[in-house]
């Protein structure tokens, strides 16, 4: 898109890129104290998402090991194959603990360890993507501080297939280097991370390729050439073997897309007003208490990037000129006043016009009223009042009216931001934000449906995204605060900055909860059988049962590690119809739907858990097993544990 600009790209230092990850690392710890000092018996939110997450990462490593061209052939919901794509696969995450498990047996400490590294790596990714952008060395480290710990990504720590999105920023930071000098090495590294990412995070993919896709159109925008057939020689056999691990993973999914229905639809799009400004940081949390009730009232996730990264920018926009200049230097006050104010005559007018064309006169969010508008008048008045200011600006900033006078001002700003990433990381955040909107506003509702977005089950985790954004930014704006004082001064406001930082950020102490892994005797029992078989486990609660189902089956996943053969059980985002009937039916086990649709799922053993039974449940069932001793012939027992033979009568 770019020929090369004749500026050498920064090289990164890797001593200090190392340095910088202990001290990213070091903060990661102290801010989970606790819970980070007991990782083998604690759990962030322990539940049918964690055990889950346990099953994950104990099948990955067992299938390294015994099918790994197989791997997405896992053990769950027998007898269909290929249902690991039915979730996130976690393989890059469980390539980097795999020797934990294989050493330890422990997949509480191996999965939690997967989740606390992606936390200073994604840090070091956006230090490496700010330093590739220009950013000073305390800037970056400011930014990659920011991405790491601030609470929308930091707080969603258990949920490693959202915030495993480490190598999005080092795959962003090769394709500006590529895009702005255009060597080809630069390409294969970019391409390198997105494999990388691809075989890390479904969702960190979809993140990425948004990402992807936005710098492109930016910088088709602003007038590069697409160049496709010096792309398509940049690219090359070794780039197209790169992106060989995305294209291996991307099958599966496109399988199971098609095969059993992996679609998303608008389901838990809503979001409550209290998100923007929830966070558990015990600052920011405090500060909340003092905001009208209805932004403070049941929030559905952490979507408050903290008042400081605000503040910083702000006081940045205000600072003046940043370092470097891509724009024109010297763009006094009443020139950012007058954009101010075409922005607030513009938004007042539009306004008025919804709320004149559609003939409503409040903006509700859910059942909440965000704001009423009772004189639609005062908004053209207001719009005036703006439009009068900014003529009274027009000496020192001229009113261009003209269309060829826009055309030049636009062909000029356009040829001096075309490497400008200040302003593509801002329209990333705004695009990020706008996912984020719950109805009747934001864009969600118009592109769910897109690859890849729809992948991605709820809006609301594109506020990584955001923050991504936001991290960036804060990099650059330390640089244009701190623009003409010297490198100690500099690197004197970072430390002052960065601590502020991680002191709002801080919810410390974090206990966790304590944990272990409930495999049971029974369950152990089995792995002394001849394999291969397949079997199912009651008590299940009917899908309806949506909690208690959900908690079941992973549970069920985790008994399954013990010997890793097939089994009827499955907890995944997909639910195929044909299984959907199965666990309705077992919820009644024994009677003649259950075991006969058993039987046609080639189910060999029935593990029945009788201490999860109630009482009365539990004399039901003994009734209903005497009744078909012909479907069922018992083998072993460990007190109300047991196994129980499956066949024809």
């Amino acid at each position: 898109m770019s020929a090369a600009t004749g500026e050498p790209s920064v090289t990164i230092n890797a001593r200090r890129a190392v340095v910088v990850t202990l001290i990213y690392l070091a903060l990661t710890v102290a801010l989970l104290e606790p819970f980070s000092l007991h990782l083998s018996s604690r759990a962030f939110s322990p539940g049918s998402d964690w055990n889950f997450t346990l099953w994950v990462f104990a099948w990955d490593a067992h299938a390294f090991v015994h099918q790994p061209w197989h791997i997405f052939d896992a053990n769950i919901m027998a007898p269909l194959a290929n249902t690991l794509g039915f979730e996130e696969n976690g393989i890059g995450s469980a390539l980097l603990v795999a020797p934990v498990i294989w050493l330890t047996h422990d997949v509480n400490l191996a999965a939690n360890l997967a989740d606390l590294l992606t936390i200073p790596l994604s840090g070091l990714g956006v230090y490496v993507l700010a330093r590739k952008l220009r950013v000073s060395e305390p800037g970056s480290i400011l930014a990659g501080l920011v991405f790491a710990l601030d609470p929308p990504r930091f707080f969603r720590f258990e949920q490693f297939h959202v915030t495993a999105i480490e190598w999005i920023p080092f795959c962003l930071a090769y394709l500006h280097d590529y895009l702005d000098r255009g060597r080809r090495r630069d390409l294969w590294m970019a391409l390198a991370f997105f494999s990388a990412q691809a075989v890390t995070s479904g969702h960190g993919t979809a993140f990425l390729l948004v990402a992807i896709v936005a710098l492109l159109l930016y910088r088709v925008a602003l007038g590069e050439p697409l160049a496709v057939a010096r792309r398509v020689r940049d690219l090359g056999v070794a780039g197209l073997l790169l992106l060989v691990p995305a294209v291996l993973i991307y099958l599966p999914y496109r399988r199971a897309r098609a095969e059993a229905g992996l679609e998303r639809n608008l389901l838990g799009w809503f979001t409550a007003p209290a998100s923007f400004l929830a966070t558990p940081s015990r600052i920011d949390s405090a500060i909340v208490t003092h905001f009208p009730a209805w932004l403070q009232e049941s929030p559905n996730a952490y979507l408050f990037p903290g008042y400081l990264v605000l503040l910083l920018l702000l006081i940045a926009w205000c600072a003046g000129p940043r370092v470097p200049a891509v724009a024109a230097r010297g763009v006094r006050w009443h020139r950012r006043l007058a954009v101010l104010l075409d922005v607030i005559a513009l938004g007042y007018v539009a306004v008025a016009i919804l709320i004149a064309w559609y003939g409503v006169s409040r903006l509700k969010v859910g059942d909440t009223v965000v704001f009423t508008v009772h004189h639609p008048w005062r908004l053209w008045l207001y719009a005036a009042g703006a439009a009068a200011l900014r003529f009274a600006l027009a000496r020192q900033a001229p009113l261009r009216t003209r269309p060829a006078d826009w055309w030049r001002a636009w062909l000029g700003w356009r040829r001096t931001h075309r490497q400008d990433a200040v302003w593509f990381y801002a329209l990333l955040t705004v695009f990020g934000a706008a996912l984020l909107l719950g109805p009747p506003l934001g864009p969600w509702q118009y592109v769910y449906w897109i690859p890849p977005l729809s992948f991605i089950r709820a809006p609301l985790r594109f506020s990584l995204l955001v923050v991504l954004g936001l991290a960036v930014l804060c990099g650059f704006a330390l640089d244009r605060i701190t623009a003409g004082r010297s490198a100690r001064t500099r690197a004197a406001l970072a430390i002052v900055a960065g601590a502020l930082f991680v002191v709002e950020f801080a919810a410390i102490p974090l206990d966790g909860y304590p944990m272990t892994v409930d495999v049971r005797s029974i369950d152990r029992w089995l792995n002394t059988l001849p394999k291969p078989f397949t079997i199912a486990e009651v008590p299940i609660a009917t899908p309806g049962d949506v909690s208690l189902f959900n908690a079941e089956s992973a549970r069920y996943m985790v008994h399954s590690t013990a010997h890793f053969q097939k089994t009827v059980m499955g907890f995944t985002g997909v639910l195929p119809p044909d299984h959907a009937q199965l666990y309705d039916e077992m919820s009644h086990f024994p009677d003649e739907a259950s075991l006969r649709h058993l039987l046609a799922f080639h189910v060999t053993y029935v593990v029945i858990h009788g201490d999860d039974y109630s009482p009365e449940d539990y004399g039901a069932l003994e009734a209903g097993l005497s009744r078909f001793r012909n479907y069922l012939t018992p083998i072993h027992a460990i007190g109300k544990e047991a196994v129980y033979r499956l066949h024809e009568p």
